[in-house]
């Protein structure tokens, strides 16, 4: 499901349900993207808060994780699981830390899922695209997972380590409401806002209408108060002269 365009399980109050092995691998749409390497601008981690934020959901085990994440190269795994709940939506999981990190690739093909505390979110606020295009996003390796290549194993590995990640999350109910909250005040803001902007254009186009009038009114005026000037050729004269130099009984006007 495209991030955002339908309302989740989640964003209803609902805890989503993870979709079967078998079912999301033999699903033509389904896939899991692997990154490994830096975030070197954090634009990424900071992506993944928001998403976070945005979810009603609290990761006990992973909050009270003592393990080092510390990393001054600020390398992760991302492993982005597109389909992976039943109402469509995406999930992913984030590794940190050299020693998780380690842990995490030495378990590919143990046949065991990778079960440590880590950071992991339903997917509702940002595309896949718009995640693994972040800024400063420096890869080492980042690709699509096989579902036939060594027999599967990798693809099945970092669904279960999935789902071992989705077991630590717990539905807050507080933080539900809270974030109900939230998308009702930002919604009455916005309503505000378009109806104040609404507001200021009618005053302006009463303004500007005004103007429009009294602009009318004053050629009006202007045109009253005109006085008429004689075309050429107007003598000024009474219609009972002649145009021909003579007055009205023939005698000649000069001397």
């Amino acid at each position: 499901m495209s991030a955002a365009t339908l309302e989740s399980d989640l964003e209803r109050g609902i805890m989503p349900t993870p979709r079967g092995y078998t079912t999301l691998r033999d699903s033509e749409y389904a896939f899991i993207h692997v990154f490994s390497g830096r975030d070197k601008a954090s634009e990424a981690r900071r992506k993944l808060q928001i998403e976070w934020d945005s979810s009603a959901l609290v990761n006990p085990k992973f909050d009270e994780y003592e393990g080092d994440r510390s990393d001054p190269m600020q390398r992760l795994v991302l492993v982005f699981i597109s389909g992976f709940f039943t109402d469509g939506t995406d999930f992913i999981y984030m590794i940190e830390g050299a020693d998780d990190m380690s842990k995490f690739w030495l378990g590919t093909f143990s046949g065991k899922s990778y079960n440590r505390p880590c950071w992991a979110s339903p997917v509702t606020v940002y595309e896949f695209d718009e995640i693994f295009s972040s800024p400063g996003l420096e890869a080492e390796f980042s690709g699509e997972v096989s579902k036939t290549e060594t027999k599967g194993l990798r693809w099945k590995y970092h669904y279960e380590s999935g789902l071992e990640a989705w077991s630590s999350l717990v539905f807050s109910q507080e933080r539900y409401e809270q974030i109900k909250q939230a998308d009702e005040d930002h919604v009455r803001e916005l309503s505000l806002q378009a109806q104040k902007t609404s507001e200021e254009k009618g005053k302006q186009g009463e303004k500007q209408d005004g103007k429009e009038e009294e602009k009318k009114e004053e050629e009006e005026g202007s045109k009253e108060g005109e006085v008429r000037i004689p075309e050429q050729g107007d003598s000024g004269r009474s219609e009972e002269g002649t145009d021909d130099g003579h007055g009205d009984d023939g005698s000649d006007a000069t001397t």
